[in-house]
C-alpha cells in the first residue's frame, strides 16, 4: 500500500497551512473536550449552552454524544498527514491530543454499541484510526479499535444476499450510496493490509474478501458513470422503493439498482473513489484500478474545475440569518458540502503517488492535478477573510470581539463571499482549507517520500 510518509529533507513554506490551522483553533475549537465547534452541528445539542458549544458526559470517560462529527475525523487525518509531511510542525501536540480525546470521548465507536447508526459516519472514524494508526507504525490498538467498529458496522448493514452495504441502520427502506460503500471498500482493504503486515493471515484473508466484494458490487450498478465520475446514490427503481439487490446468492431478489433520479456529481465521492482504487490495488496489484482512477481524475479536471478551481455541480444558500440546534446553515445542498472538497484533496495525493510510482499517470496527468490543487489553494487563498467577520457569517461566534490581526476563516467553495445574502464560515469550511493546503504541500514538495 503506497503511503504518506514523513519528509525528510528541505524547507516547507507552510504560511498557508498555518493560517488555515491557526483559524481553525482561535475560533473553532473547544479546549475542554478537545472538538471543533460548528453551528447548527455542535451547539444546542448534548446539553449544550449556547448555539456554538456542547457538553460531554460529567463522568471523564463518558461520551461526548453531540460533540463529535463525521467530518472531525476528516480533520483528525489531515492533520495526521500535515504531521506525516512535516514531523516538526507545531500542530503534533493538538494532533495527539485529539486523538487521545476521540478515544476517550468519541461515539463513533464499537464500545458505544448505538442502537441505530448512519453507517457512513461510523466508518470515517474507522479510516480515522487506520491513518492514525500508519502514522504511529502501525500501531496495534489503533488496528483493533478500528477493525471492532467496521465489524460492527458490517453487521449492521453489509447486504450479503444483494451485495453492498447501506447507508442508515435500521432503515425500512435500505438505501445503498457511494460514499459509504466506498468508505467500506478502503476500510476493509486498509483493514487487510494491516492484518496481513501483523502476520494475522486469516483476518487478513477476512478483510481481503469483503473488500473484493464491496468493489464488485460497487461495479456492478451504475454509481460509476460512463463518464467515469461517480453518482452519489442508487435505487430500486421501478417498483417506488430506494432497496436494490445486485446479488447472486440464493434468496436474493428484488430490482436492481438503478440510478437515483437527479444524483448528484459531489467531489468527495470522487475522492473516496481515488482512495478505494489505491487500497484495491495494493491488493489485488490490479493495474487497470489506478488506470481507472486516471480516468476520473481527468473527469474531475475537465468537469468539476471550469475555470481550474474544484467546484461542486449543485450550488448551496444560506436561506436565512439563522443558526442553532434546529438549524444547520445547510440549504439547499446539506451542510456536509462544506466538508466534500476536503475530502477529496485529502485522497488525491496517496492516489497521484500511488499511480506515478506505477505509471498509471502521464507526466501531463500529473501536471493536471498538480495545477487543479495549485488553482484551487490559490482560490482559497485569494478569498480568505480576516476578522472582523461580515454580519452576513451566520456561523460567526465573536462578532466585534474576534481577534485583531487573528488568522483568517476560509469560505466552502474557496470563492468570495457574496455580496448579499448570508453565508457560514465555520469549522468544516476551514477544515476543507486546510487539507487542500496540505495536498498543495504534498504535491509540491519534492522532498516527499513514499513507500510501499
Amino acid at each position: 500500500m503506497l503511503l504518506l510518509v514523513a519528509a525528510t529533507c528541505g524547507a516547507h513554506d507552510t504560511a498557508r497551512i498555518d493560517a488555515a490551522f491557526d483559524g481553525l483553533q482561535t475560533y473553532f475549537y473547544n479546549t475542554t473536550f478537545s472538538f471543533w465547534k460548528a453551528c447548527g452541528q455542535t451547539g444546542g445539542n448534548g446539553g449544550a449552552f449556547d448555539a456554538f458549544n456542547c457538553v460531554c458526559a460529567k463522568d471523564p470517560s463518558g461520551f461526548c454524544e453531540e460533540c463529535f462529527r463525521w467530518w472531525m475525523a476528516g480533520t483528525v487525518g489531515t492533520l495526521v498527514d500535515l504531521n506525516a509531511l512535516v514531523p516538526a510542525h507545531r500542530s503534533s501536540s493538538l494532533t495527539l491530543a485529539v486523538v487521545d480525546a476521540m478515544l476517550l470521548r468519541s461515539p463513533y465507536t464499537a464500545r458505544y454499541a448505538p442502537s441505530w447508526a448512519y453507517i457512513d459516519d461510523y466508518l470515517w472514524y474507522v479510516l480515522m484510526w487506520l491513518r492514525v494508526a500508519r502514522w504511529k507504525g502501525n500501531e496495534t490498538s489503533l488496528v483493533d479499535e478500528a477493525a471492532a467498529t467496521f465489524d460492527l458496522m458490517w453487521s449492521f448493514g453489509a447486504d450479503e444476499a444483494c451485495g453492498g452495504i447501506v447507508w442508515l441502520y435500521p432503515d425500512v427502506d435500505p438505501r445503498k450510496n457511494a460514499i459509504t460503500a466506498l468508505e467500506a471498500v478502503q476500510a476493509a482493504a486498509q483493514l487487510a493490509a494491516a492484518y496481513g503486515a501483523a502476520s494475522q493471515p486469516q483476518r487478513a484473508a477476512e478483510y481481503a474478501g469483503r473488500a473484493r466484494a464491496l468493489w464488485a458490487w460497487f461495479e456492478s450498478t451504475p454509481l460509476l458513470s460512463s463518464n467515469h465520475l461517480v453518482l452519489d446514490n442508487v435505487t430500486g427503481t421501478p417498483h417506488g422503493r430506494m432497496q436494490c439487490c445486485n446479488g447472486t446468492s440464493a434468496g436474493a431478489s428484488g430490482p436492481v439498482c438503478a440510478n437515483a433520479a437527479r444524483t448528484p456529481v459531489w467531489s468527495y465521492n470522487q475522492g473516496m473513489l481515488l482512495g478505494a482504487l489505491v487500497d484495491l490495488h495494493a491488493l489485488t496489484a490490479n493495474a487497470t484500478l489506478l488506470a481507472l482512477g486516471a480516468r476520473t481524475l481527468d473527469a474531475v479536471v475537465a468537469t468539476l474545475a471550469p475555470d481550474g478551481v474544484l467546484a461542486e455541480t449543485k450550488g448551496l444558500t444560506i436561506p436565512a440569518a439563522t443558526c442553532d440546534a434546529a438549524h444547520d446553515p445547510s440549504a439547499t445542498a446539506g451542510g456536509d458540502i462544506f466538508s466534500f472538497k476536503g475530502v477529496f484533496f485529502r485522497e488525491l495525493p496517496r492516489f497521484v503517488a500511488a499511480a506515478a510510482a506505477n505509471g498509471a499517470m502521464s507526466a501531463a496527468q500529473r501536471g493536471a492535478a498538480r495545477r487543479l490543487v495549485g488553482a484551487s489553494a490559490a482560490a482559497a487563498w485569494a478569498s480568505r477573510v480576516a476578522p472582523p467577520f461580515p454580519a452576513s457569517d451566520v456561523c460567526d461566534e465573536f462578532g466585534a470581539a474576534a481577534p485583531v490581526g487573528g488568522p483568517p476563516k476560509f469560505t466552502w467553495d474557496f470563492r468570495p463571499l457574496p455580496s448579499s445574502g448570508w453565508s457560514c464560515m465555520d469549522a468544516r469550511t476551514q477544515a476543507s482549507a486546510l487539507a487542500l493546503f496540505v495536498a498543495e504541500l504534498a504535491l509540491n514538495s519534492s522532498a516527499v517520500a513514499y513507500t510501499s
